[in-house]
């Protein structure tokens, strides 16, 4: 089993392009050994949880962008207070 997985790491390794994604005959090389190493009963468990992480990371890069947002327009909105306080100040 060991030398079935070790063979196949071996193959994976020789057959997959240098640089870019691995093409379609490489991700079948990959899920065989996903298969091979983890069982097919684990595999549904842990495509979920990484499913899941993915789903989190997404939602905290979203969460990230609006509370940036919200500060860039609080920041805004300061200046443009402190500029008006600034205008009548001179107006005096």
């Amino acid at each position: 089993m060991k030398l079935l997985s070790s063979l196949c790491l071996l193959t994976l390794c020789l057959t997959l392009p240098s640089c870019g994604m691995p093409a379609g005959g490489e991700w079948m090389w990959i899920a065989l050994i996903a298969l091979v190493l983890f069982g097919g009963a684990k595999l549904p468990s842990l495509l979920g949880g990484l499913g899941k992480g993915m789903f989190e990371f997404k939602k905290g890069i979203k969460e990230g962008d609006r509370d940036s947002e919200d500060k860039d327009s609080e920041d805004k909105d300061s200046e443009d207070k402190d500029s008006d306080d600034d205008e009548s100040k001179e107006g005096e």
